[in-house]
């Protein structure tokens, strides 16, 4: 029997989006960069509390109310992920990020490691939607845990 997909709420984080002029993110921030596009970051940080960023030439939204990840993971996650979207996910590598469309909706899809695992940062009102077609694509390779 294959083994379960792995579909989890990642709660209480903090999401700040970062436009600069900079090619690379700022340094000393306690937070995971993820580039989605030039001079454009999202930083991902546990816990609540913003961190400080300021500098000329920045400009920095809290986008934490409004966007959530939804993590899966689990050996067929590559094979579930990849009926949502036009990646070859098979050969993304882990530390890698992009911007695209899943399941018709925009994603910004990160590649945390190669069990593999994945986060998919989505606005939260497509939350219920993403996690229910997760799910449905997930049946074909036994249940999906939720």
């Amino acid at each position: 029997m294959p083994e379960p997909i792995e579909i989890t709420t990642v709660a209480d984080r903090t999401v700040l989006r970062l436009k600069s002029w900079l090619p690379t993110p700022p340094a000393g921030l306690p937070a995971q960069a993820l580039c989605i596009g030039p001079g454009d970051w999202l930083f991902v940080s546990s816990g609540a509390s913003a961190p400080e960023i300021s500098g000329k030439g920045l400009a920095v939204v809290d986008l934490s109310d409004g966007l959530i990840a939804l993590a899966v993971s689990g050996p067929a996650a590559r094979d579930v992920l990849s009926k949502g979207c036009g990646l070859d996910l098979h050969r993304f590598p882990a530390g890698k990020c992009t911007r695209t469309r899943f399941a018709q909706i925009p994603v910004v899809l990160d590649c945390l490691d190669e069990t593999p695992r994945f986060e998919l940062h989505v606005a939260r009102s497509y939350l219920h939607y993403l996690r229910a077609w997760l799910t449905d694509a997930a049946l074909e390779f036994g249940d999906a845990r939720t």
